[in-house]
């Protein structure tokens, strides 16, 4: 950092030293938007009004209207939420973000109070089915960083060899004691008896793992207790939503797998392919590794597994650029239930 640099960066500490006015982290912006919904959830009103005084002329009134951002950033400062007093203006972004996705509804405007501060905002617990999905829900507000950060824990490397070289793939944990990945990941495969997943050593029975007759969809089953992916939903994909690709492709001078996370678009909502399976196409690049690894929408749902690349030609000095393709959500779960009936997932339906 430059002398320059120092002196304005000083100056700007100075002017609000007591202030949260440098960038936020994801931990910070995810508590603020949890602390808002919790703030101006409807059925909260009286227990946040004790917190909250209402000015003298309006109490009088005794009908009090909902709550506005300058008392959510007074509630803030008085419960200290933070540490340091959040920076007003930061405050009204997250919450404005979170109004323009619909997860708070503005409710009138309140008198007397800064410009900037006055949108009152109601929210009805339950509207987006939340209780079902962690915090997986707030990633159209937070994004993609919230998205990795719930996800990471569910996804696994998955080894072996293959004609004598090692060779690596991903899973999805769906389950306490399963894995779920392609089929194509397995067979042929020598899969290593004892896989890693979660920092924990995983005892694979080879023999054992459940392929699906007719889907490109295999379960392995491993003797400890995992964490699945975390209050994941299942749900179709749609044309033209933006996907995030999660898996261990092989990475070049490298010593350890390291998962990755590519973003694209949904470019076709279903495919059938040459064996009869049903897929669907997006855009996110998906480098061999990636297979059976989750592809999950901008706005938190697993919509299908990573399968393939579709590379061909149209004539001999006529290539085109690859296509990528998954199994589709509804394919994954009835593959899933098919062959393990105790694993339930959930499902999330378009209506």
């Amino acid at each position: 950092m430059t002398t320059r640099s120092r002196e304005a960066l000083s100056s700007f500490e100075v002017m609000n030293k007591d202030a949260m006015n440098m960038s936020w982290s994801l931990d910070s912006r995810l508590k603020l938007a949890l602390t808002a919904l919790e703030f101006f959830d409807v059925h909260n009103r009286h227990r946040m009004a004790q917190l909250v005084p209402e000015p003298a002329h309006r109490a009088r009134s005794g009908d009090r209207p909902p709550f506005s951002v300058l008392e959510f950033c007074e509630y803030l400062e008085r419960v200290r939420v933070f540490e340091r007093k959040p920076n007003h203006f930061r405050v009204q972004h997250i919450v404005n973000a979170m109004a323009s996705h619909g997860f708070l509804i503005q409710a009138g405007h309140s008198e007397h109070v800064p410009p900037l501060l006055t949108e009152r905002y109601m929210y009805f617990r339950g509207m987006f089915g939340e209780h079902f999905r962690g915090n997986l829900w707030l990633a159209p507000v937070l994004g993609p960083e919230l998205l990795y950060r719930e996800a990471r824990p569910g996804v696994v490397h998955i080894t072996g060899t293959k004609d004598g070289e090692a060779v690596g793939a991903t899973g999805v944990i769906v389950h306490q004691h399963y894995v779920v990945t392609c089929r194509h990941v397995v067979e042929g495969v020598d899969l290593d008896a004892c896989q890693s997943f979660q920092g924990k050593a995983c005892a694979v029975d080879t023999g054992r793992v459940q392929k699906h007759p007719t889907e490109d969809i295999a379960l392995i089953r491993v003797d400890v207790t995992l964490t699945p992916l975390h209050r994941a939903v299942f749900r179709q994909p749609i044309v033209g939503q933006v996907v995030h690709t999660m898996g261990f492709p092989r990475l070049p001078n490298t010593r350890d797998a390291t998962l990755t996370m590519q973003s694209g678009t949904v470019t076709n909502e279903r495919v059938t392919n040459l064996d009869g399976q049903s897929l669907f196409l997006y855009s996110a690049v998906s480098r061999p590794g990636n297979s059976g690894g989750p592809v999950v929408s901008e706005d938190g749902f697993v919509i299908g597994l990573a399968v393939e690349d579709h590379v061909a030609s149209y004539g001999p000095d006529e290539w085109f650029a690859p296509h990528y393709a998954a199994v589709p959500a509804d394919v994954v779960v009835e593959a899933v239930e098919e062959l393990a009936p105790e694993i339930e997932l959930v499902v999330g339906k378009l209506e």
